[in-house]
């Protein structure tokens, strides 16, 4: 008779109360999301991506499955599972924006529900459990995946994640493989919502570091990753998908961020740790943009910047410490479980490899900040637990005091503030500027909108502004200028912008095409010619390849080259109708 193999150590249950209390928070806790985020629920679309994903995507207005999985990037990222439910919602109601807001309050809400029996599984009591759920649900940083409609794919990735976490603790407990197999398909969806769903490896990891009541040593990790392969290759899989997607044609990954050296991507990654840190504690100076620092005259960046560097080597050294002393071992596991989880959920948007156009952004935390909130209540918990029973108890009520007064006076008015932020373009942009007077994106972002609305006069002090407080000068921001001052015939202007972009940003292919649309106007189809030709080298999308075809053509009309001009007019049409069928 075969030896069964012994089951992985149990996660230990919390103390038990009555069911009723579980389903009366849950109900209590959706009712307060609801209620909160009602009035996201009567917001419109945003020119911020929501054009993208939504209004101008052609792909939603239809459920074609085979579609959503065959098309490597939309907007820059692979999430077919995300599509799908926009196409659904689209099916439903159209382009009424109501369902699209619904949809991902819902989901943050079931997400709530999902923190609150995680935490519960993770040996934690009712009290403490229900605090950490409230505090996701009604927390001001996640706003912005919930209230814009383009964030879906936040809620949704976290939603399978956080379902995932439950089944494979279930397979923990039994060692019953469908859990395990039910597991593995959780993070797969995870996977097609987004592509940050890669952390779910490294979070059961950290479980079983958690679950085992013997101190690891490298067997136990060696063990743990062994048998989390599966993961880890599907992991790597999107992974390299995700860096393709954003290295794709149309893509702005290859633009501004290729200029900062390897120490300063390195700086910005303390920098924007630490101030992640920070907000999960106390949620300061909210805004939908958070640029990078901008130099000095020196070429340095402000004092802060550094010094959140320096205190990350020092908060190392005191890491170290503290996992060699006795003194620190009651606390040990939860500390090092909840810093991991926070770090684990940021690593993969830190600005070492750098991702768009800004620093930090509040959606990334939408998960991170479980990690900060676990290692304070349960550390908070276990103190109180130690004392006396009489002190115990004054000890726990002042501490619910404390959590409730947080949640009511620091919390809640935060978020309901700040969730009339993204009310629509013109409210979050005021927020933008209003908080950061020099952030150089926002500005950039209001020259945009303006001038796709066809108002360059207005346009015009934004996209100045958004120069003079960058540096180097933001792509975007040079290029949309010179778009202006080609429509007032001020050539030499327009190609003296394109040049500054083209020499920090040689990779834009926008440059080249606003640069060649100069020499247009300016009666030089010589330089425009040489100008599209560098374009053509660079990847391009179906709808910029058609504009730099079709300027071509132009180009050579000009140059009285019948025979060329309408080569390139026929490959103009071919990529229109391309452009169309999408």
């Amino acid at each position: 008779m075969s030896k069964k193999k012994p089951l992985p150590p149990r996660i230990a249950a919390p103390p038990q109360v009555s069911p009723l209390w579980d389903i009366l928070f849950i109900g209590v806790c959706t009712c307060l999301i609801i209620f909160l985020y009602s009035g996201a629920l009567n917001y419109g679309f945003l020119y911020w991506d929501d054009q993208r994903y939504i209004v101008e995507n052609a792909l939603i207005r239809q459920v074609d499955i085979g579609g959503f999985f065959t098309t490597l990037q939309v907007a820059e990222n692979y999430h077919p599972l995300t599509l799908l439910v926009y196409s659904i919602e689209y099916y439903l109601q159209g382009p009424d924006p109501f369902l699209f807001h619904l949809v991902s309050v819902l989901f943050h809400a079931a997400n709530t529900i999902l923190v609150f029996l995680f935490m519960k599984k993770m040996r934690m009591g009712f009290y403490p459990a229900a605090f950490i759920a409230l505090l996701f649900g009604l927390y001001p940083t996640h706003v912005e995946s919930v209230a814009w409609v383009s964030e879906l794919k936040d809620v949704l990735y976290v939603f399978f994640v956080l379902l995932a976490v439950l089944t494979y603790i279930s397979y923990r407990n039994t060692g019953v493989k469908k859990w395990y197999y039910l597991t593995l398909g959780l993070f797969v969806c995870a996977l097609l919502s987004k592509a940050m769903a890669v952390i779910l490896p490294p979070l059961l990891i950290l479980i079983d570091y958690y679950s085992d009541k013997e101190e690891w040593n490298w067997n136990n990790l060696q063990k743990s990753i062994t048998g989390k392969i599966t993961f880890l290759g599907l992991s790597l899989t999107f992974g390299v998908v995700a860096i393709i997607a954003q290295a794709a044609p149309g893509a702005v990954s290859s633009a501004e961020w290729t200029w900062y050296p390897l120490f300063d991507r390195l700086v910005f990654a303390c920098y924007e740790g630490w101030i992640y840190f920070i907000k999960a504690i106390y949620p300061f100076g909210l805004s939908p943009f958070y640029s990078y620092p901008m130099q000095t005259g020196e070429g340095n960046y402000p004092t802060s910047v550094y010094l959140c560097a320096v205190l990350s080597l020092l908060v190392i050294a005191a890491g170290v410490a503290v996992m060699v002393s006795d003194k620190w071992k009651t606390y040990r596991k939860e500390v090092v479980f909840g810093l991991r989880l926070f770090l684990v959920c940021l690593a993969v948007i830190v600005k070492i490899i750098p991702v768009g156009y800004l620093l930090m952004a509040d959606r990334y935390s939408y998960l991170a900040y479980l990690g900060v909130w676990f290692m304070i209540t349960v550390a908070v918990t276990k103190r109180i637990s130690k004392l006396e029973i009489e002190n115990r108890k004054l000890a726990a009520r002042f501490a619910a005091g404390i959590a409730g007064l947080y949640l009511l006076v620091v919390v809640m008015p935060l978020t309901k503030s700040y969730i009339k932020v993204w009310e629509s373009d013109a409210t979050m942009l005021r927020c933008a500027i209003g908080e950061r007077p020099t952030d150089a994106y926002a500005y950039a972002q209001a020259g945009a909108i303006l001038l796709d609305q066809n108002k360059p006069n207005e346009a015009r002090p934004f996209l100045q502004k958004a120069l003079l407080y960058s540096n180097p000068p933001l792509s975007t921001a040079l290029v949309n200028l010179s778009h202006i001052y080609i429509n007032e015939g001020k050539y030499d202007s327009a190609t003296a912008l394109c040049n500054l972009a083209i020499r920090y940003y040689p990779k834009f292919i926008k440059s080249y095409m606003s640069k060649g649309a100069a020499h247009l106007g300016a009666n030089q189809p010589d330089l425009a010619v040489s100008d599209f030709l560098m374009a053509l080298e660079l990847p391009q999308t179906t709808g910029e390849a058609y504009e730099i075809s079709y300027n071509m053509g132009v180009a050579y009309q000009m140059k009285q080259q019948p025979q060329s001009a309408d080569e390139y007019f026929k490959k103009a049409e071919v990529y229109k109708q391309k452009a169309l069928k999408k």
